[in-house]
């Protein structure tokens, strides 16, 4: 039924009205799509650089004051600039007044200036930088205060930041309202006559979440961008979350539209079908998780190094978190899906049969979706549904089930993705092996043909290459004679187009000729990785993009080398043909051979961390799996929306047991996240402190060796050795701040560094003397620490600024936080799992007795009762002494009760035999006396009676012995002979009984089922039940009432049901709780023993006899008997 909302009188139904507000949602959504971004975002840029504009011109009008706040503040003195409030990669001039400045590694900025008298003082404002600006005119100029275009927007730039977040709320808000849309009507079309559509419903409901409009270019928020736009096979790293939300809806909608899974079928072929397919769809989903698990380390982007799983990013993050909650949706299905075939009520070697036919025909399956291999998924496949099976048979879950559900998940996805990045490293080895041994660099090309036009014009120096950044960073060069090239190729070689070399024992990969000359510019890929800085902004050529360690040779010599290599890992057996490639692996080590057609053999190394790499990410995944489970099982207890498989499924119910397992499992927890935080917080401290010792340190033997050496950092080449030789990126600053000397010219030509000294050295130096300042700074997207340190030469005065760059705060914080972190999550996670093992132990020994007790107040029967045993003197002790004193005590009083009682029984049956004895007598008694004042009054008539009275006498008589047998046979029940027998048969004499002989005045009805019901009992015992049930009834209808009287048998729950159902006058209520009572009856005639009797043989078969009556309309008798399977279990 569709509720409703009253408006103005009028009723609204809410499922259209909420039709009407998805639609709504989604044409807003739809237009939001079709925005001009580029329009919009000039209008933004626009109304920015006006309000930049009112914010400087107070300023520029009066210097002096206070700059505008998040404004940099230039001052030029005859052209010069003279002072400025931050250090900026950028060219300044006094020049423009307005312009808008935008570099290339950089945010952009809005440029403000004004001159007065031979001082030009200016302002630069941050623009976003989410905006693409165009060289070329385009329709979307940005104006200056007189109107005239600043610069262009290109057609490519996306829309303003507030724009952006506000199309991913407007995107999130659709996909909510359309996910309780869908839910709610799927639910309603099942209960409804349209429960045909339910299916395509639920499948247009999922396609409509993939098929939500989205935009895809969002700049500004770098996560949801990524999202969106790192490809995950045929779709985006988006829809790995949204199907395991999707999953769990699925699942959730499922376990709500039949908690009880499907109906039971009646076959056994069936059932052996419906078992064989839901063990395949286990399976399936299990092997499919193990492709997806592939999938996503093979074709995406993600790096996933597994080395250090703290140090994943948000992205990987969200992708592991999403396969984590598919994983945990498996579980939960498959524990639905299992709980259903045991309500088949199929036997072990049928559920046997089931699982061995889901494992054969999961085969393509597994080759479909390749994990772990075919026979290793297969195996997995079938443990894991073994132990489910066994997990449901059992049914008693707690929090030590659930911990080792967790680890049991947690190894099988460690184990995908350990797998699947052995598979991937091998693939990029391999790659960097043929990278290394056919030496292609575009960059270089390009490089050497800058190069080559260089030369043409100016002669060879030193510091020629120190113009060529990548050059310089990848490359070392050398000059070789003629001579020495024919040492090395035999002939002088003869460089190619792009200046590549042939194969040769120096591993010379390309080379320029000298004009006018034989000398050859050779250049030979650097194989050590750089540690300077700011070198690291430079791209790196193929022989530095990873740093595997790799050998090369040139036939049997070894020509180049960068890190180990022990000589069994190099023996003359393991390399490959020709142009083929061959791995060996081993826990601690991974070898990749190539031999390349033109003559280089490499062999790309790999450490691979033992089993410590495998069993950090396991710790990693069972502590997010530990965690999402719990905010799931935490819902659960919000809202019921997995009916079938409740949190108490897994954690158990509620219990003293469980509480003590979990609170030991909790601190555990929280001892690990407030250690965690306050190990971050001090290894923060602790290594920022121990870089600037470092810096301090490293500046200490700079200053040393210049001292020593004399040489004047000022000059550019001296510099340059200077830096090469201690490996930093060392510059000098005039003590106005401008650049005197850099070790890198070409980054400072490329924007990357700054021309201007940091203003806070300055301020330093004033505050401090010649002291070094340590300050933090950036250079593009990399962090540093930067030492200035002032120097002086000759006198007391400042010579220069010699600034010291540091490696990045943030890559030591990861090698030394995120490794320990590491290192903690694996000992926390196994201390976890002791912890639980331990849990169990303590709390299974503190609840022991306690269960103890449970199960003998349960089993307590009076006159039976053992005492319980505990020797020690503690709490539970005092419980146990409690408890024996108090059942010794029941004890006792039951056996003066139940004398009592027999005492009282005794008296009232000796009562009730009195009343019936005389019942029977008074009239034996007037009978003989009426023949003896007859026999004295008149003989004759007297002979007459005798017969009479004799008949009368002899009824009585038989009334004494009837009332006799019935006590005899209360007194005495006797003993229960059970046999095998269909109680259908039973059912259906005790119907043709009185169908077709005693009961012609009422109209009876038998149901029973069509297949046999065996039972094991009395079978005499049983027809005396149904015959005092079915004359009773007969008895209860009125005689001005046309009777029915219907038996049915039916089967439920492992129990045989017969109901014994009039529309007689019914019980009333004020004699209902008397109806079993042995004396107790409203009949005329009887000792009302009769259903006192049917229920001690019912309770002597193991089953039970009750009613239901509504007074004036009839009553049901039902006798409960167990089915013979379950009698005889």
């Amino acid at each position: 039924m569709d509720h409703k909302l009253t408006y103005r009188g009028r009723e609204v139904p809410l499922r259209g009205l909420g039709l009407f507000l998805g639609v709504a949602l989604f044409a807003l959504l739809a237009w939001a799509q079709q925005l001009n971004a580029p329009e919009i975002a000039s209008r933004h840029l626009q109304q920015l650089i006006r309000h930049h504009q009112q914010a400087a011109t107070p300023w520029l009008a009066q210097p002096a004051g206070q700059a505008p706040a998040n404004s940099l503040r230039f001052v030029f003195q005859d052209g010069h600039l003279a002072e400025w409030s931050a250090a900026v990669p950028w060219p300044l001039s006094p020049g423009a007044t307005e312009k808008i400045i935008s570099p290339a590694h950089a945010p952009p900025q809005y440029w403000l200036a004004r001159a007065e008298g031979q001082d030009v003082h200016a302002l630069a404002f941050p623009l976003p930088g989410y905006a693409h600006y165009s060289a070329v005119p385009t329709p979307f100029a940005l104006q200056g205060a007189n109107g005239e275009p600043l610069a262009y927007l290109s057609p490519s730039s996306p829309l303003p930041p507030d724009w952006q977040r506000w199309i991913v709320a407007l995107s999130l808000l659709s996909g909510l309202w359309l996910f309780i849309w869908a839910d709610q009507t799927a639910l309603w079309l099942k209960r409804s006559k349209w429960a045909t559509c339910f299916a395509p419903a639920v499948l247009a409901g999922t396609a409509a979440f993939y098929l939500l409009p989205v935009a895809n270019n969002l700049p500004s928020l770098p996560f949801v961008h990524g999202l969106l736009n790192t490809p995950l096979g045929p779709g985006r790293l988006a829809h790995l979350p949204l199907l395991a939300i999707l999953a769990l809806w699925w699942l959730s909608l499922a376990q709500r539209l039949a908690p009880d899974g499907l109906h039971l079928p009646t076959s056994h072929t069936v059932r052996l079908m419906g078992s064989t397919g839901l063990y395949l769809s286990i399976a399936i989903g299990l092997l499919f998780l193990g492709g997806l698990f592939r999938l996503l380390l093979h074709s995406t982007a993600l790096p996933f190094d597994f080395n250090n799983v703290m140090s994943l990013s948000p992205l990987e993050l969200t992708a592991l978190g999403s396969m984590a909650l598919l994983l945990i949706a498996l579980l939960l299905y498959s524990l639905w899906a299992v709980r259903g075939v045991h309500r088949m009520q199929l036997g072990r070697n049928a559920r046997l049969s089931s699982l061995i036919g889901a494992i054969a025909l999961s085969a393509p399956f597994a080759w479909l979706f390749p994990g772990l291999g075919l026979l290793t998924s297969l195996l997995i496949c079938t443990a894991f549904i073994a132990l489910i099976d066994l997990f449901a048979e059992l049914d008693a879950g707690s929090p030590a089930w659930l911990i080792l559900w967790l680890a049991l998940l947690s190894a099988y996805a460690a184990g995908l993705l350990f797998k699947a990045g052995l598979d991937r490293g091998s693939q990029e080895r391999a790659a960097f092996a043929r990278a290394i041994a056919s030496p292609i660099d575009s960059l270089a090309e390009q490089s050497l043909a800058r190069l080559q036009d260089t030369l043409e014009h100016h002669t060879w120096e030193e510091n020629t290459l120190s113009h060529f950044s990548y050059l310089s960073k990848n490359y070392s060069p050398r000059l070789l004679s003629g001579q020495e090239q024919a040492l090395i190729w035999g002939e002088p070689p003869h460089p190619g187009p792009k200046g590549i070399l042939p194969a040769n024992s120096q591993y010379f990969t390309y080379g320029l000729k000298l004009a006018g000359t034989d000398t050859l510019l050779a250049f030979r890929p650097r194989l050590q990785q750089e540690r300077r800085v700011l070198r690291s902004l430079i791209p790196s050529a193929p022989a530095m993009a990873n740093d595997y360690p790799l050998s090369i040779y040139l036939g049997p010599t070894l020509i180049a080398q960068r890190g180990y290599f022990l000589k069994p890992w190099l023996e003359q057996e393991l390399w490959a043909e020709p142009g083929q490639t061959r791995e060996t692996i081993s826990s601690q080590r991974a070898n990749l051979y190539f031999h390349a057609a033109r003559g280089y053999r490499v062999v790309v190394g790999e450490n691979l961390g033992g089993y410590l790499k495998p069993l950090s990410l396991f710790s990693y995944l069972f502590a997010l799996l530990t965690l999402l489970s719990l905010l799931l099982f935490g819902a659960g207890q919000i809202v019921e929306w997995l009916p079938a498989t409740p949190s108490s499924l897994l954690l158990g119910a509620p219990s003293l047991r469980h509480r003590i397992q979990l609170a030991v499992i909790g601190l555990i927890l929280l001892a690990f996240l407030l250690i965690a935080a306050v190990t971050v917080a001090s290894l923060q401290q602790s290594s920022l402190e121990y870089q600037q010792e470092q810096l301090l340190n490293k500046v200490d033997v700079l200053l040393r060796d210049l001292q020593a050496s004399g040489a004047d950092l000022r000059d550019g080449q001296v510099l340059q050795k200077f830096a090469d030789v201690h490996q930093s990126d060392l510059s000098t600053f005039a003590p106005s701040g401008h650049m005197l000397a850099t070790a890198n010219p070409s980054l400072l030509e490329e924007g990357l560094q700054s021309p201007l000294l940091n203003p806070q050295a300055l301020e330093a130096f004033r505050l401090q003397g010649f002291k070094p300042a340590v300050l933090s700074e950036q250079a593009g997207p990399i962090a540093f620490l930067a030492a200035y340190v002032p120097i002086r030469q000759q006198g007391a005065q400042l010579d220069y600024f010699l600034q010291v760059p540091f490696a990045a705060a943030t890559r030591n914080l990861q090698r030394s936080v995120l490794d320990f972190l590491s290192n903690l999550l694996n000992l926390y996670v196994f201390l976890l799992l002791i912890a639980g093992a331990l849990a169990i132990l303590v709390a299974n020994s503190i609840t022991s007795p306690l269960n103890r007790i449970g199960e003998k107040l349960r089993s307590f029967r009076l006159g039976a009762h053992e005492p319980l045993e505990w020797d020690k003197n503690d709490e539970i002790g005092r419980l146990v002494a409690a408890y024996n004193t108090m059942s010794r005590q029941l004890e006792e009083s039951a056996e003066r009760l139940k004398k009592s009682e027999r005492e009282g029984a005794w008296r009232e049956m000796a009562k009730q035999v009195a009343h019936e004895i005389k019942n029977p007598l008074t009239p034996m008694k007037l009978s003989i006396q009426y023949l003896q004042h007859a026999q004295k009054a008149d003989p004759e008539r007297a002979a007459a009676l005798i017969g009479r009275v004799a008949e009368t006498l002899i009824e009585q008589i038989d009334g004494l012995a009837r009332i006799a047998t019935e006590f005899s046979n209360f007194a005495k029940m006797p003993q229960a002979q059970p046999e095998h027998f269909d109680l259908n048969e039973l059912a259906a004499r005790a119907f043709q009984l009185y169908h077709e002989h005693e009961a012609p005045e009422a109209r009876m009805e038998l149901i029973i089922p069509e297949r046999a019901t065996p039972v094991f009992a009395d079978r005499g015992h049983l027809q005396r039940v149904l015959n005092n049930l079915i004359k009773n009834a007969l008895q209860a209808i009125p005689d001005d009432r046309d009777g029915l009287i219907v038996l049915r048998l039916e089967t439920t729950a492992g129990q045989a049901v017969i109901a014994v159902s009039d529309n007689g006058a019914g019980i009333p209520e004020e004699i209902q709780a008397k109806v079993f009572q042995p004396n107790f009856t409203t009949k005329s005639s009887g000792m009302g023993l009769g259903l006192a009797m049917c229920q001690n043989m019912v309770q002597a078969a193991g089953g039970d006899i009750s009613f239901t009556t509504s007074p004036g309309e009839g009553t049901t008798f039902r006798v409960t008997i167990p089915l013979e399977n379950q009698t005889t279990t």
